[in-house]
């Protein structure tokens, strides 16, 4: 763990040498719904109105890399499924941006 956190703590030191620190996380299982019906905006006297049925169009996965330094997202991969062949192409894509 003090490796990790090391890391973490010297990445814009190291940025500034030239070095990249990345964070990799996945977000798996997110449901890809869509409202029934529109939402109605606020009027005078009245509060918005969301409508609590929604048409479910399955899961998706996220992968998701960052600079830890900057903050900045290098490479968002957005799928049907998730495998262990997706995050390798991922890290991949990531080494070549």
């Amino acid at each position: 763990m003090e490796d990790i956190t090391g890391l973490y703590m010297s990445a814009i030191e190291r940025h500034f040498q030239g070095e990249r620190t990345i964070s990799i996380d996945e977000m798996t299982g997110i449901q890809a719904t869509e409202r029934l019906q529109k939402d109605l905006s606020m009027r005078p006297g009245k509060v918005a109105i969301r409508e609590f049925e929604y048409i479910r169009h399955g899961t998706q996965s996220l992968i998701a890399s960052f600079d830890v330094a900057t903050g900045q997202i290098i490479e968002p991969t957005c799928g049907d499924t998730r495998t262990e062949v997706d995050f390798a192409l991922h890290i991949a894509i990531v080494n070549h941006s």
